[in-house]
């Protein structure tokens, strides 16, 4: 369900030609967010949730703006964000796993009995946001202007489609699916962990591996520019 989920933003995203490394991490964010507002501060939990919607869809506009205002590449802007996103939550959450969550937070996580199977609630919603996608890309002017953007963002500028619009409306939406799938944990471990996955002890990697990829596609771009001339 979680990777379903995130994959319904990420495909949306690869559709305009764009990429999202920072999902993962983003989503630990609005995990963190969400779980501390409800069991630390004792924030009504749907308030908390919205919170934590709200973040992810934040940093999803701020990729969205970087990528179309500051014209920035998209591996480059959410390579970017995705060491922001887990400085913040280690900083945040201290390293700590959340535990004790109320149930409007699970409730997704729920199960029904179909014959002799039992279906998660989580599992009905990822189909249901399928289905909407779906109708969405393949029926409305919205996602006829997605596809036009994704093959060719000239020609759909020229066009008179608002591709900087599109845009960032795609990132926002691909923030706002990131912070989904907390919703639609199980109940049994109602846990929250500051990185995306099972709980673990959580060890700071070298500088080097955060810094190589930007290096290598800082290297590889120079290398086609060059290869063009």
């Amino acid at each position: 369900m979680v990777v379903g989920i995130l994959a319904i933003g990420q495909t949306l995203i690869i559709l305009t030609a764009g990429i999202d490394l920072s999902c993962g991490m983003v989503m630990a964010l609005g995990s963190m967010i969400m779980t501390k507002f409800a069991v630390n501060y004792g924030i009504n939990p749907y308030l908390a949730i919205l919170c934590g919607l709200a973040v992810t869809t934040g940093f999803g506009l701020i990729n969205g703006l970087l990528v179309t205002r500051v014209k920035l590449p998209p591996f480059i802007v959410t390579l970017g964000t995705l060491n922001i996103a887990f400085a913040i939550t280690q900083i945040y959450s201290n390293a700590q796993i959340i535990s004790n969550l109320p149930d409007e937070m699970t409730a997704l996580g729920n199960t029904f009995s179909l014959g002799s199977t039992e279906v998660s609630l989580g599992t009905v919603t990822m189909i249901a946001l399928y289905a909407l996608a779906w109708f969405v890309l393949r029926e409305t002017a919205p996602g006829r202007h997605l596809y036009a953007v994704g093959n060719n963002a000239e020609a759909a500028r020229l066009t008179g489609i608002r591709v900087d619009r599109v845009l960032v409306t795609v990132y926002a939406l691909a923030g706002l699916f990131t912070a989904l799938p907390r919703c639609c944990r199980s109940r049994a471990p109602a846990w929250a962990t500051p990185t995306p996955g099972k709980p673990k002890t959580w060890m700071p990697s070298p500088p080097w591996c955060w810094a190589a990829p930007a290096c290598l596609a800082g290297a590889a771009s120079s290398w086609a520019r060059w290869w063009v001339r």
